[in-house]
């Protein structure tokens, strides 16, 4: 059996800066996605999302002509295959979390880092990768593959954990000391318009190289 999990993480300082290639600080918090995978018989992935009351199938033997947008399950098997994995063996997968979704504390990025953390145990032949590395692989499956704008804040804060100063134009990250003591974080209910704000951003971008 192979299990992984991801943390949610929030931003201290500096939200939507790393869209702009600003440095900000941010840190996990004990909100997870959890994955729990048990090999079977079959070359065939399994995935039963629990929260969602959701299943998905992914046959390892059919290549993925055209990864949907969003389908970061397939993204990230295909950004590792560029990197020389293979996937055989078949698993029956449970995913659930604790999360909330659209809440503007990463779901989406903790479900892409717990995944390749996964990936990385049930390829052919296992492999250990730094936290670093699995941020930097995170980014590339949930923006990069998909050419979505957004920074790489969430990615690098999950996998690497704890609270992190990260310069976001090189990539480059410091564990800060974190004696914060009890947070309390509350969710409003209104949608996080985060493509909304980056359109803005390249918007921006756009207009100051027009006019220069």
């Amino acid at each position: 059996m192979i299990k992984s999990e991801a943390s949610a993480r929030i931003c201290f300082f500096g939200d939507h800066q790393d869209y702009l290639n600003l440095p900000v600080i941010a840190g996990t918090i004990d909100r997870k996605i959890k994955i729990k995978a048990t090999p079977n018989i079959t070359a065939t992935y399994f995935l039963q999302l629990l929260d969602l009351d959701k299943t998905i199938t992914i046959d390892l033997n059919k290549k993925n002509k055209l990864v949907s947008s969003g389908d970061y399950y397939r993204s990230s098997m295909e950004v590792l295959q560029k990197e020389g994995a293979q996937f055989k063996q078949g698993y029956d997968i449970e995913i659930s979390g604790t999360i909330p979704i659209n809440a503007g504390i990463s779901s989406s990025s903790a479900l892409v880092v717990a995944w390749l953390r996964f990936l990385v145990q049930a390829q052919e032949v296992p492999s250990l990768l730094s936290n670093k590395t699995l941020g930097v692989l995170a980014y590339a499956a949930e923006s990069l593959y998909f050419k979505q704008p957004g920074g790489l804040m969430d990615q690098y804060t999950i996998a690497q954990g704890g609270l992190l100063f990260i310069n976001t134009k090189t990539g480059f990250t410091t564990k800060l000391p974190a004696k914060l003591g009890k947070l309390v974080v509350a969710e409003s209910g209104i949608y996080k318009e985060t493509y909304r704000i980056t359109k803005c951003k390249n918007f921006r971008s756009k207009c100051s190289r027009s006019c220069s």
